[in-house]
């Protein structure tokens, strides 16, 4: 016999498929190994993870990390025949490709989130179920078909965004969306000739109480001059009126009986005007523009701001827009993006316009002095830029120190003091976070301090500003990793900050210590009901919660479901009347009034 026609003895892959028991096991386990360690790695982060960058981070990489070792696995240590080795490797590649191409549009990075793990995981699962099956053919395409329909169920999906907590909401693709149903209930024609201004040309004027803006008239989330029933199993909050409306994760102004927010109708961002008292449309102005990511969805992101019959509005894409209140018809329109030459950020512009001393001031974050700007009130004209830094997605803030309005502006670089009307730089605190993007307000305290929070791995920082003349001075009272507010705000009572870090929790001011953490609203929002020390919280999941401001623990004193969906959307308190909304519903509820005596005091 020839050498040619004799046996390879150093042939090992006819055993192994055969089911020789000193090799069976081998060629499957690193491949089955890697796999669960990937599940074992997420889940555990997770759990126990207390940030969501964290979680996220593990979330993107991991899959890709997971991919790479599994090939090399199968291509090094999988004892399968080369050919074998070789269209595993190009099924791969080719499945992958064929998936993007099919793939709905929203979820791109879906397969590499999570249709990658599951393709990896069914991969070493087949390696175990046909470590004994000795037709090479069927071994192909038994391969073939776990790719394909592994892929394939993600094609059939559509991801409609990740929660706080990076948990993705996934639909059928072929179900309409919650934007398409509302478009569905909203002729065009009825809108048209609801914006018309002849039909609601009347004077809007700010009356005590109202809600000017983003987070209120002092951008901190507190109510005052109200106080409300807290056993709302006996006097519950009764429905005043609840329907759709377009994608956004705008707030309110609510001013003169109307409810001024923004939102997404298709290819154009809207202003839109409803009646307070029924929710009826009084009229919309659009902009044909549309801001849309995978993560948060589409529409704007900013909240109007209502000044002396005018309304100002920033819309996802950068541009600033100067209304009638009355009307909804446009005065002026400026691009602070374009002005600033600062890139739209991967979220969209997300501040709201603050009006100080006749000027509306944006922070787009633009470079070379350019991350603040402000324009003139009555003609939108560019009045004057400053300030250094790259913004992430706050607003900016007004803060009175030592009797001087000063602007407060938050970007990777610290914090700044503008003053409004020229835009001169006071003072300065440098706090660089070149890796963690700032998006929660910053928060006066006691007049002289300022809390700046920064989420995630960095915490907040208090700051004492000081005044000797007109010299000005910042210098850190101390920083704490026990407040990490993300991108839910958080309020002030006493001496003590109430707001979010995964769960609810307290912090004491005067040291930055936490003294308790619980509480599960997801990324929610919370206002605050001064005279009678409760918070007012709106979860993620569009339920209200009512809670004692007791830093000493967590007491939660009532609740009720006030819409459906993802909720991001930072509630309005206007009398008795809660304004609440998320990107798919806006409701208002009229909550319970504590009854007063004759010499006016609660009973």
């Amino acid at each position: 016999m020839s050498d040619i026609d004799k046996p390879n003895s150093t042939e090992t892959v006819p055993s192994v498929i055969s089911g020789d028991k000193s090799t069976r096991s081998v060629h499957w386990l690193p491949g089955m190994v890697i796999a669960g360690l990937y599940w074992l790695v997420v889940k555990s982060v997770e759990l126990l993870a207390e940030s969501n960058v964290v979680i996220f981070m593990t979330t993107f990489i991991s899959p890709m990390v997971t991919a790479v070792l599994f090939l090399l696995a199968w291509l090094g240590f999988s004892r399968r025949p080369w050919n074998e080795r070789i269209w595993g490797l190009v099924l791969f590649i080719g499945t992958a490709a064929a998936a993007r191409g099919l793939v709905h549009r929203s979820m791109v990075y879906g397969l590499i989130l999570y249709a990658l793990p599951v393709v990896i995981t069914t991969w070493a699962i087949w390696g175990w179920a046909t470590r004994s099956v000795a037709s090479l053919g069927l071994r192909r395409i038994t391969l073939a078909v776990t790719m394909a329909l592994s892929w394939s169920y993600f094609c059939l999906l559509r991801l409609d965004g990740l929660d706080g907590g990076m948990q993705s909401t996934c639909h059928w693709r072929w179900t309409p969306t919650a934007e398409e149903r509302f478009l569905a209930k909203v002729s065009r024609k009825t809108e048209e000739s609801s914006s018309t201004s002849e039909t609601v040309n009347i004077e809007i004027v700010a009356m005590p109480g109202d809600w000017l803006g983003f987070r209120g008239p002092q951008r901190d989330g507190v109510v005052s001059g109200i106080r409300i029933e807290t056993d709302w199993a006996t006097n519950p909050p009764k429905l005043v009126w609840k329907q759709p409306i377009g994608p956004g994760w705008s707030s309110f102004a609510v001013v003169g009986g109307r409810v001024f927010t923004q939102e997404q109708r298709g290819e154009d961002e809207c202003v839109t005007c409803y009646d307070a008292a029924t929710g009826a449309e009084l009229w919309c102005h659009r902009d044909a523009t549309r801001f849309s990511e995978p993560v948060a969805g589409a529409g704007p992101r900013g909240t109007p701001q209502f000044d002396e019959g005018k309304l100002f509005a920033q819309g996802a894409n950068g541009h600033l827009i100067c209304l009638d209140a009355a009307t909804g018809k446009r005065l002026w329109l400026a691009d602070p993006a374009a002005d600033s030459k600062a890139p739209t950020p991967i979220w969209g512009f997300s501040g709201s316009p603050l009006v100080a001393d006749g000027i509306v001031s944006v922070l787009p974050g633009g470079p070379n002095g350019a991350s603040v700007l402000g324009y003139r009130l009555e003609d939108g004209q560019l009045a004057w830029k400053a300030g250094d830094g790259t913004a992430g997605y706050c607003s900016v803030h007004l803060a009175e120190l030592f009797g001087t309005p000063l602007l407060i502006a938050l970007t990777n670089q610290g914090v700044t003091a503008l003053e409004p009307a020229s835009g001169r730089s006071v003072w300065k605190h440098g706090w660089v976070s070149e890796q963690e993007i700032r998006i929660a307000q910053p928060m006066l305290i006691e007049k002289s301090r300022l809390l700046i929070p920064t989420g995630q791995s960095l915490g907040a920082r208090l700051i004492d500003v000081t005044r000797n003349e007109e010299q000005w001075k910042t210098s850190e009272r101390w920083t704490s990793k026990e407040f990490k507010p993300y991108f839910s705000d958080y309020v002030q009572h006493a001496s003590y900050a109430y707001g979010f870090d995964n769960l609810f929790c307290c912090i004491n001011l005067t040291n930055g210590k936490r003294t308790w953490k619980k509480g599960r609203y997801g990324s929610g929002q919370v206002l605050l009901l001064a005279e009678q020390g409760l918070l007012l919280v709106l979860s993620e999941t569009g339920e209200v919660v009512l809670l004692e401001a007791n830093p000493k623990s967590h007491i939660e004193l009532a609740k009720f479901p006030a819409i459906e969906g993802k909720t991001w959307n930072h509630p309005a308190l206007v009398g008795d009347l809660l304004f609440v909304r998320n990107g798919e519903q806006i409701a208002c509820y009229r909550l319970p009034l504590r009854s007063m005596d004759e010499k006016n005091n609660p009973l």
